[in-house]
């Protein structure tokens, strides 16, 4: 590859040439409350910011806020649509159409398919644009697959390159290596945890958990675990503290975990319990551990490059917040064993692993 991009510029400055800009575009973007990414379209000369989401197959336009977008209902078309998220695995009955459309300020993408949620009012119950509503669209992984993106989490810069760049823009090595399973439509990978197991995740940048909270603590969620992955690391991982309230939510924070070849620390994990498919999920939090990303839609990888900045102190503000919750308002606070079953508002919270040994006192001197 190295002496394929060496002759090509030796070529090209041979013929008094100079080489053509691999870069396409370049604008920033925005996110919302939980951290996910929205990139700026212009769709009939109107802008929208649609949903960066690689765990979903299929573009698609939500018609129900922005209806003016269908224009030629004459060349509307049907198709069949196989679906398979976390919360369910369905057919889909869905409008397509094909648009012009602008990424950013000027890069011009020409027929692109996108499937029209809420067309003549069909609307799908697993669909992720039903469940959130304020979603105006979403670019998914058939238009990310057409060009390499480069995002700069720092900035909130994202450029898009022709597809395989990779070679002659990065210099540098990455922190964590992702590559896409052939068989899969959806980014799933497979990867292998603390060098002892192997998993298959899918890389979800459109999953955001924003009502993931202990109290009044609001938790940044890195992954959704299945059940087999949850009590491997509840039996099998001893620096992973579990909190379980209510039979309902399950927490586990893993204060040291090997993921590849990259250490991470204080990873926020939940089974939570509309995972009917039962898979494992990298939501939008994991991206707060780096500053780059890079996704290479020739060889479809995502090269993710650490922030060493990132403040890794939240387990003990974590099992801090935990215990005060679970002592707020209750009596004989003295004899309280946090390594039983407390009742909280008629429901339970079990704490175990805790190997910061956060005591009673530390907590209500404060």
């Amino acid at each position: 590859m190295k002496l394929k991009h060496f002759l090509y510029t030796l070529l090209m400055l041979s013929c008094g040439c100079t080489t053509p800009s691999l870069k396409l575009t370049e604008f920033s973007y925005v996110n919302d409350s939980s951290m996910r990414i929205y990139i700026p379209v212009i769709i009939g000369g109107e802008k929208y910011n649609f949903l960066f989401d690689t765990g979903c197959t299929h573009s698609k336009i939500n018609t129900t806020k922005i209806h003016q977008t269908v224009i030629d209902t004459t060349n509307v078309m049907t198709k069949t649509l196989n679906i398979t998220t976390y919360r369910a695995n369905y057919e889909e009955t869905a409008s397509m159409y094909c648009y012009d459309f602008t990424l950013g300020k000027d890069l011009l993408v020409k027929q692109q398919l996108f499937s029209l949620y809420g067309f003549k009012n069909i609307k799908n119950s697993s669909n992720s644009l039903y469940r959130d509503s304020s979603v105006l669209g979403i670019i998914g992984l058939d238009l990310i697959s057409k060009f390499d993106w480069f995002f700069d989490f720092d900035n909130k810069i994202v450029k898009i390159y022709k597809r395989g760049s990779r070679g002659v823009l990065l210099q540098k090595k990455e922190d964590l290596l992702l590559k896409k399973e052939r068989k899969k439509k959806a980014f799933h990978c497979k990867i292998s945890l603390n060098d002892s197991i192997s998993q298959r995740f899918l890389f979800d940048t459109g999953f955001g958990f924003e009502s993931a909270c202990i109290g009044d603590y609001e938790i940044a969620t890195d992954m959704i675990f299945s059940d087999s992955s949850f009590y491997y690391f509840n039996k099998k991982v001893p620096n992973c503290m579990n909190v379980d309230f209510s039979d309902s939510i399950d927490i586990q924070v893993i204060q040291s975990l090997k993921i590849e070849d990259c250490d991470f620390q204080n990873l926020i994990a939940f089974k939570e319990e509309f995972n009917y498919s039962n898979i494992n999920i990298f939501s939008i939090g994991f991206l707060r551990r780096f500053n780059e990303m890079y996704y290479d839609s020739e060889k479809n990888e995502i090269l993710l490059f650490k922030d060493e900045s990132f403040n890794n102190t939240q387990t003990n503000e974590f099992i801090y917040r935990t215990k005060k919750f679970l002592t707020d308002g209750l009596d004989g606070l003295d004899s309280l064993d946090y390594y039983e079953h407390v009742q909280v508002y008629g429901g339970t919270i079990h704490l175990t692993n805790d190997s910061t040994k956060t005591s009673v006192e530390s907590i209500f001197k404060n």
